[in-house]
């Protein structure tokens, strides 16, 4: 899978990641959206490498240059936890 076609991931080659902005229109979404986040990395033991979040907005950042397609996959995870 290439880095540019995981949908809604924006990917930078230096260093090797992906980031993107989870918008929410309420704390408790985002709190939600947190919560389930934090799951699926107890499950996977993967983790974003950059959390930043606010009152309507969660900031992930996830660094490729370590087991790469297992984060790719991570990335795909996350999405679906946005989604869902």
């Amino acid at each position: 899978m290439e880095d540019k076609e995981i949908e809604g991931w924006d990917y930078r080659a230096k260093p090797s990641s992906l980031s993107r902005r989870f918008e929410f229109s309420s704390y408790a979404q985002t709190r939600d959206f947190l919560d389930r986040l934090d799951q699926l990395s107890q499950q996977t033991g993967l983790y974003p490498h950059s959390t930043n979040f606010g009152t309507g907005y969660v900031n992930l950042t996830i660094d490729l240059d370590v087991d790469a397609e297992a984060y790719r996959a991570f990335a795909v995870q996350v999405g679906q936890l946005y989604r869902a």
